[in-house]
């Protein structure tokens, strides 16, 4: 079983290393990043509340009242707050300093981890954890010429590094409580729309909306919200957090392949060293006598 949670978190890592495509595109017409993160989520929740309501799946939206915060906290702060913090720090930064500050993210995971859940910080878990994230400072080209980053986009990059890592937290949370992956995804991404909201001019986003957006979002809203975050708590189940949280360290790998591959960016020397890097990581987190339970 901990082998289909770990394919299931690195496809759900891959899916997201497509939101810098998705991201060009639609910002290439005009959007604003909050009203990309609105309507990826926006696409992503009506697509989910279609399948349930086809498949008649009421048992998926029914949660105890005690557990509404913990949901609401979910949606706002890996959600809503971790996009406000991380394009701001791109703002105040740069996207290669905001990518590595970003992936900190298994850092807080681990540590937060081992207090919580009293998961053990092993020594391949902690050589990973080094490996992976100079993969992620590589791969994001920090090193190629000088980067300048003020204390307020240091702060925002570390701030959505929190708060991308806390929705391994309130997963883990909530499915140790008995929910299963997808009330988990449902309430995250309506409590997550419901607060991007507040960040939108909404009806001059629909009134700005054309076939050519209209398709980039629910390509954006399927490939970049749906799906991860219906893998990612399902490969989660069977996985120790801070484990699934380095390897959903995937995304910067795809992100930099799709750079080359889709956009046509070079594939620099640091590129290409950070993505070896990340895979060997990953490969790290794999070399362990298998037990029987995960046989």
């Amino acid at each position: 079983m901990k082998t289909r949670g770990r394919f299931l978190v690195i496809i759900a890592g891959s899916f997201w290393g497509f939101t810098g495509l998705f991201v060009r595109r639609l910002t290439g017409l005009g959007l604003m990043p909050m009203e990309i993160a609105f309507l990826r989520l926006l696409v992503a929740l009506t697509i989910l509340s279609c399948y349930l309501l086809i498949g008649r799946r009421r048992d998926i939206v029914s949660v105890k009242g005690k557990d509404l915060p913990v949901f609401i906290a979910a949606g706002l702060v890996s959600l809503t707050f971790f996009n406000f913090f991380y394009f701001n720090s791109i703002v105040y930064s740069t996207v290669a300093v905001a990518v590595c500050l970003l992936y900190t993210a298994p850092a807080f995971v681990v540590l937060l981890s081992a207090i919580l859940f009293h998961e053990r910080i092993t020594v391949r878990k902690a050589v990973a954890l080094m490996i992976i994230f100079g993969g992620c400072v590589c791969a994001s080209g920090v090193f190629i010429g000088d980067q300048m980053i003020s204390p307020r986009g240091f702060l925002f990059g570390i701030g959505s590094g929190i708060c991308f890592g806390m929705f391994s937290i309130f997963s883990r949370v909530l499915m140790n409580r008995g929910y299963e992956a997808l009330t988990v995804t449902f309430f995250t991404l309506a409590v997550g729309t419901i607060g991007t909201a507040f960040f939108v001019d909404i009806p001059a986003l629909f009134a700005a909306l054309t076939p050519t957006i209209i398709l980039y979002g629910i390509g954006i809203g399927v490939c970049c919200s749906f799906l991860p975050y219906l893998l990612y708590p399902a490969g989660l189940k069977h996985l120790e957090t801070g484990e699934a949280a380095m390897l959903v360290t995937s995304e910067p790998l795809t992100a930099a392949v799709v750079s080359v591959v889709l956009v046509g960016e070079p594939l620099t020397f640091s590129v290409a060293t950070g993505i070896l890097l990340i895979v060997g990581g990953i490969v790290v987190m794999n070399l362990h006598r298998k037990s029987a339970a995960e046989k």
